[in-house]
């Protein structure tokens, strides 16, 4: 009996690859996404943030140094309704933030909601003017 089985395991395995293939299209990144780094440090709190365009879970924030990052958030936040204030709750050094730590909507309201930082990049807003540019060039000619 195991003698007719094993012939048969080959064909069951390449059977069964076929159809479990896992070929997802490629995420496109935002051309302005630049490399992933661990943390960034600010003055005392984040007083100078955006939001990005079409992207409820991102926020562009600004270090020290006002070099720009891109923070990718999971949870209940609502980056549209805060308006006026963002807190954070870090674990690591004071008026830092790293993968982990929690960003903080809607802190007038009596429930806030919050967001754990998932990822930060380096945030370059000069690239899709430069693209936007080269467009526009282009359409004129």
């Amino acid at each position: 009996m195991i003698k007719k089985i094993l012939p048969l395991i080959p064909i069951v395995l390449v059977l069964n690859a076929c159809s479990t293939s896992t070929d997802n299209p490629p995420e496109k990144v935002d051309i302005r996404q630049g490399e992933e780094v661990n943390q960034i440090c600010f003055t005392r709190e984040l007083d100078n943030w955006d939001t990005i365009e079409d992207d409820n879970k991102a926020l562009i924030v600004k270090d020290r140094n006002d070099v720009e990052y891109k923070l990718d958030l999971v949870g209940t936040c609502d980056l549209r309704n805060a308006t006026f204030a963002i807190g954070t709750v870090a674990k690591g050094p004071r008026n830092c933030l790293g993968k982990g730590d929690k960003v903080i909507t809607d802190i007038d309201t009596a429930i806030p909601a919050n967001c754990t930082v998932m990822a930060i990049y380096l945030w370059h807003p000069e690239k899709l003017e430069v693209l936007t540019e080269n467009a526009t060039t282009e359409a004129e000619k």
